[in-house]
């Protein structure tokens, strides 16, 4: 499993992402399955759950959500 970390701030690139989502991920899984592998793709657009959290903990835990994912990604980053 390889899994790619797309990254924008959670409100730009909307159109981008939808066709990342619709059209590349797919073609990107049918070659990496030829290869015994697949892809998932990890995009925060949705935000992290901060409701319950103040102003400053809502953005350590959105921090910390995103670092971790950028980790558990590595090497396959794709900036914005």
């Amino acid at each position: 499993m390889r899994k790619i970390f797309i990254s924008s701030t959670f409100r730009d690139m909307q159109t981008e992402r939808d066709v990342i989502h619709t059209t590349v991920v797919p073609n990107l899984r049918a070659v990496a399955r030829q290869y015994g592998e697949d892809v998932e793709v990890c995009d925060l657009r949705w935000g992290v759950n901060t409701g319950d959290l103040d102003s400053e903990e809502g953005s350590r835990k959105v921090l910390s959500v995103c670092l971790d994912e950028i980790d558990r990604c590595k090497p396959f980053i794709y900036p914005f």
